[in-house]
């Protein structure tokens, strides 16, 4: 578009410059001093003098290939259309790299259990350790990490109900490629819930999230959702398929 646009600037600086050269009358040859002229003479250059008169004033036409209607003017006019165009072509494309850089260079934190999964302290009793991951380009700033334990004998809501954030933010910055270590002991289940989990009536999700801003002062969270299934082993975790439960907001 640009390469369109500086071609088209250029040919309408090569019309500027041949109209203003079209425009150089060239002199009228006058009688020789010292020459004695007929009265035809006389006649023929008094008409020529007249007409130059008539082709120097306003309505003249235009010589050679320029047609009529193509005055500086306009060309002056449509040069400074093809500038503005131009300037307004590199502004938009300047924003889409922008907002492309801001995509492709932003942090990106996401949450992950370790081999272990869901720990049983006790029948009722749970506890897990999870690592916080910065995979993008550029440093986050943590706002907030939240881990809750949901029991449920159907399934899951549309939207994650999680449980309140902690009493003091967790503000610091995250560089990339780095990660920090969050362990957490849950508050026991009641024992019909835990007789449940044996038996495969009640279920046992590890929900959670992760609050972060990216470096161009946007705010994401990145949601994450298990299921616990105690018999598998090592990882007794397993990915939540729903919508809505493992997420990047942008």
């Amino acid at each position: 578009m640009l390469v369109g646009a500086g071609l088209l600037a250029i040919f309408t600086l090569l019309v500027l410059t041949s109209m203003s050269a079209a425009q150089v009358q060239t002199p009228i040859p006058g009688p020789t001093k010292g020459m004695i002229q007929s009265p035809a003479q006389q006649q023929t250059i008094g008409q020529s003098t007249t007409t130059a008169s008539d082709h120097s004033g306003k309505g003249a036409p235009t010589s050679g290939w320029m047609p009529s209607w193509v005055t500086a003017n306009r060309v002056v006019a449509l040069f400074t259309v093809v500038v503005a165009v131009a300037t307004l072509l590199q502004v938009c494309i300047y924003r889409a790299i922008h907002r492309s850089t801001k995509v492709v260079e932003r942090a990106y934190v996401n949450i992950s259990h370790y081999p272990e999964g869901l720990q049983s302290v006790d029948p009722q009793k749970f506890s897990v350790k999870v690592k916080i991951k910065n995979h993008g380009r550029t440093p986050a700033k943590i706002i907030d990490v939240v881990l809750t334990l949901r029991v449920h004998r159907g399934p899951l809501p549309p939207k994650p109900r999680y449980g309140p954030a902690g009493p003091q933010p967790n503000r610091f910055f995250l560089m990339p490629k780095d990660h920090f270590v969050v362990t957490k002991t849950f508050e026991p289940i009641s024992e019909a819930d835990a007789r449940g989990v044996d038996d495969g009536t009640v279920h046992v999700w590890l929900l959670g999230y992760v609050d972060y801003e990216d470096q161009f002062g946007r705010s994401h969270r990145g949601g994450y959702a298990r299921l616990y299934n105690p018999a598998l082993a090592p990882n007794n975790l397993i990915f939540e398929g729903q919508q809505g439960y493992n997420y990047d907001t942008p």
